[in-house]
Parts: structure tokens; sequence; C-alpha cells
């Protein structure tokens, strides 16, 4: 890293957190579905539906758990830089090329590769729409029951010119010194103000 980029400030990746919920609740509502098919309904579940479920309950348990535990799940500002130091991924601030407010309901993934959504998949999502609007409820309730007040997401992506890898930041910050810190770090750097943004359901095509 150049010795001039200096740190401005971080913030803990409550991502990580909000992901591994919603492994957790999936894999629940899937394991509590097979067994509700096996016992009320008198078919078999499978194995491999068990399984799935299973493992995504564990992920989501690992999650949750490594954020209360592990410290070094952050993002990192610097006067030149967007780091994730734990994912490697650093983003040259003279690289980025768009900056956008994604809506949480269909933002389902910790994933640093960009993912952008064709027609038939983008219909597929809204068919199964009242499954993404169950699990953010949950979501929600958590955090609210957590933060004791009400608390209503987004995320705000941080797509470079290359599109190789994207930082992914969940807003509001809950510490209002670091919000208001997010909020000029964009402003002075970035010449983007996040409160003007308009929220997206979907990461818009390359070019927009």
């Amino acid at each position: 890293m150049n010795s001039s980029n200096k740190l401005i400030f971080s913030i803990k990746d409550e991502m990580y957190l909000t992901i591994g919920l919603l492994n957790f609740i999936l894999g629940l509502s899937c394991l509590l579905l097979i067994h509700y098919n096996t016992f009320f309904l008198g078919n078999g579940g499978g194995s491999f539906g068990n399984l799935f479920s299973i493992i995504l309950i564990g992920r989501g348990i690992t999650k949750i758990t490594l954020y209360f535990k592990n410290p070094d799940k952050k993002i990192e500002f610097y006067s030149n830089s967007i780091n994730l130091p734990k994912q490697k991924i650093e983003l040259d601030i003279e690289e980025i090329k768009g900056v956008y407010k994604i809506s949480s309901l269909f933002f389902l993934g910790d994933s640093p590769n960009i993912k952008r959504y064709n027609l038939l998949a983008k219909i597929f999502f809204f068919l199964l729409l009242p499954i993404f609007i169950f699990l953010q409820l949950l979501i929600h309730i958590f955090f609210i029951i957590y933060y004791r007040k009400l608390y209503v997401y987004n995320m705000l992506v941080i797509v470079p010119d290359d599109e190789k890898k994207i930082v992914s930041i969940q807003i509001p910050i809950q510490a209002e010194d670091k919000e208001e810190k997010l909020s000029s770090y964009f402003k002075n750097f970035l010449n983007i103000d996040i409160s003007e943004l308009k929220t997206k359901l979907f990461i818009p095509k390359k070019g927009y």
C-alpha cells in the first residue's frame, strides 16, 4: 500500500451479520418445511434437502459468530482507496466508476463479484417476492430487537472500472459518528451525496 495512502476511518462490516442471519433463517425455514412435509403430509423430505438446510444453518451460525468475535471484519476508508483487509480487496478511488444504493430485498450475497441479472432472472425474483419479503421481515425484526429501534437498511455498492471486485456497505451505519464520516468521505473524495442516491432493486447494466 502506498505510504501516502492515509487511513481516514474504518467501520465494522455489518453485512456479514446480515448474510449470516439470511443463511440461518433460510436454512431453518427449509428444514421446518421439509419436516412439516414429512410428518403432516406423509412425504419424505429427502436427504439432500436436509443436508442443504443444515449447511445453510451452519454457515449462518458461523458468520454470526465471526461477526461478534472477530473485530477484523471491517471496511477501511483511506485517502486513496477503500479496502476490505480480510478479503484482500483494495479499490483505488480513481478507478471507482459507480456508486449505487441497492435495495436489500434482492441483495442476497456477500460475494465481491458483481452480479447483474437478465430479464428472465428478474421475473423469477419477482415470482418469489413473498419469500424475499418474508426473509427480510424476519431480518428486520431481529435488527429492531438488537438495535432497539426501527432499522431499515439498504446496500451501498461501489463498482470499480474493471468490475472485478466490488465493495458493498450496509447503510445506514448504526454508529452516528461513523455514518457522518461515511457521508463526508463520499462527498469529499468521490463528490457523491449518498442521501441523494435513488434506491434501485438491482445493480444497473454496464454503462448506466
